[in-house]
């Protein structure tokens, strides 16, 4: 780990990656809201319309909100969970709260 990881300050330090982890899933929640509004009816829906997706569409439907921020402890798993929240067409301001907690962890 370089030197200016191990001796800088740690607030700097997490705040600049609770903002990365904050930027990466807006990101990828808004590229999901995107596909769902023309996407799909394109020759490339079936890129975007992919098991993963589907399993991560349906871990929301039926586990609800909880899932949004655990996908943050895992790998793969997380962006197929934010892009399916805006292919559903969450709510903005109710992802983003429930991104909040995870974010919160993966910045940790």
């Amino acid at each position: 780990m370089p030197d200016w990881v191990e001796e800088g300050p740690f607030l700097l330090l997490y705040g600049f990656f609770l903002f990365g982890a904050f930027a990466r899933s807006q990101t990828i929640y808004w590229l999901g809201r995107a596909v769902a509004a023309g996407t799909l009816r394109t020759r490339w829906a079936d890129r975007v319309d992919t098991p993963r997706t589907r399993r991560a569409s349906a871990a929301i439907d039926r586990w609800g909100l909880p899932v949004i921020p655990l996908s943050f402890l895992t790998w793969g798993f997380q962006s197929a969970v934010q892009v399916a929240a805006g292919l559903i067409r969450m709510r903005w301001l109710r992802y983003t709260l429930a991104t909040v907690p995870g974010a919160l962890a993966w910045a940790l």
